[in-house]
């Protein structure tokens, strides 16, 4: 039995013909906390009756010092703690493994016991406490809505995976091909084997830990680049991006910013001569949406315009600069695409391929290309015909093919219209090419 008795309450003697008083309850009243008590072991309840005690104690001293100098000790002590009652029926030992521990901790320094309890505090609750049972939580019962219908013979529009979402979200260029069907399904299938990366959270985003993106350069060495699509894929991405748009960008499908990218890839597909010139394209299209994620602008069709023209005489120069290579100097591959435009080495390493090695089909000098020359003569003081207009090579009126100049009719077989005509670029002989130096002198090597 427990119950709380006060500390100086004196024993009345065995033999006294009057029962002795019933202890009155001081501080533990309450009916749930004496039933609280009653659960504690019988070691642990010893022991808080001699902490109490320890405590009273010491309130004693404290109440003594006062009494004798209030001046001194202005703070008096507070009422004694009552001590908790074991009754004769639990004088026998613990039976349990955890009464054995209490009794073992009562022996220890106040040190060495609290921190034993605090050790072993959680394990003990869990041995003498039943576990609370876990709430349940009401599962949310899926639908069929948002499902779409599925007609034979008609392709199923994909939806976008949740890592495109956070490229854009986290304003991280998006290469096109990922918007490719092939792609989408990739994602929406295989997302859990692609790789990640973590990136720095945006200005003012806090987070405990630095988000993960997907991993664009490893996707694309191992599914393909996106300056090699094709113009079919192309189109087919770029639908899908204005699709995308249509999701990502306020007021949705009808919204400025899906606009916005329907006018920007409508332009390209809209250019009469876009089939030839899609590699013009292409570079146009990635340059100016690497633009967009940095610095994002306003569709322009004057600027656009200005830009594809721009690019479609660059590719046109580098052709030239490339077919001009000597036969012995490697030329860098060109991709998987035949339509991409070359990506050059112009010279390598040495001597004998510095840039002095190259022949200009223009003016028959060394050192320079045919987009870097400005001679108005040959060396011998005759008159050059050969020129360059809108990227194209031309000897008076005919546009002069510039490989077939180069290499002659043993090089690679050309794939150009009809219209570009196989002359001397020196002579307009159409018996030979130019660098078969039939009607110029070859100019000499330069020294090593």
């Amino acid at each position: 039995m427990v119950q709380d008795r006060p500390p100086t309450q004196p024993n009345t003697p065995r033999n006294s013909p009057t029962p002795p008083p019933q202890p009155k309850r001081i501080t533990h009243a309450s009916e749930a906390i004496v039933a609280a008590l009653k659960k504690f072991p019988r070691a642990s309840r010893i022991q808080m009756n001699s902490d109490k005690t320890n405590r009273n104690l010491l309130m004693e001293l404290k109440h003594a010092r006062h009494e004798h100098d209030p001046d001194a000790h202005p703070d008096d002590a507070s009422d004694a703690s009552s001590l908790l009652t074991i009754s004769d029926d639990e004088d026998a030992p613990a039976t349990t493994a955890t009464d054995d521990l209490f009794s073992r901790l009562a022996n220890l320094s106040p040190a060495s016991r609290g921190l034993a309890s605090a050790v072993l505090g959680q394990r003990c609750r869990d041995e003498d406490d039943p576990p609370s049972p876990i709430p349940s939580r009401k599962r949310a019962c899926r639908t069929i809505d948002g499902e779409i219908p599925i007609t034979p013979g008609v392709p199923v529009i994909h939806g976008f995976h949740s890592y495109l979402f956070d490229l854009d979200a986290y304003k991280i260029y998006t290469p096109l091909h990922f918007f490719t069907n092939t792609n989408i399904r990739l994602f929406n299938r295989e997302a859990h084997s692609l790789p990640l990366r973590r990136i720095n959270p945006l200005p003012g985003q806090r987070l405990t830990k630095a988000p993960q993106v997907l991993d664009t350069d490893a996707f694309e060495k191992k599914y393909g680049m996106e300056k090699s699509l094709t113009r079919g894929d192309w189109i087919e991405a770029a639908r899908n991006y204005v699709r995308f748009a249509g999701k990502v960008g306020l007021g949705g499908p009808d919204g400025d910013f899906a606009r916005r990218w329907d006018s920007h890839f409508g332009f390209f597909e809209e250019r009469t001569d876009g089939a030839a010139n899609f590699a013009a394209i292409l570079e146009v299209d990635m340059a100016m949406r690497k633009d967009y994620v940095a610095q994002p602008f306003a569709f322009d069709r004057v600027y656009y315009h200005a830009q594809y023209e721009s690019a479609k005489t660059n590719i046109r120069l580098r052709a030239l600069e490339y077919a001009q290579l000597p036969p012995s100097q490697p030329r860098a591959s060109r991709g998987s695409d035949p339509k991409q435009g070359p990506a050059l080495t112009p010279f390598r390493k040495g001597s004998s391929s510095s840039p002095s090695s190259a022949v200009c089909l223009r003016c028959a000098r060394r050192g320079h290309t045919v987009a870097m020359c400005s001679a108005t003569a040959f060396q011998d003081g005759s008159a050059i015909s050969a020129t360059i207009r809108d990227g194209s090579f031309f000897r008076g009126s005919s546009s002069v093919c510039h490989q077939w100049n180069a290499r002659g009719a043993s090089g690679c077989p050309c794939v150009h219209s009809p219209s570009r005509v196989h002359m001397c670029s020196f002579c307009g002989d159409k018996s030979h090419h130019a660098l078969a130096w039939s009607c110029r002198k070859e100019p000499p090597a330069p020294s090593s």
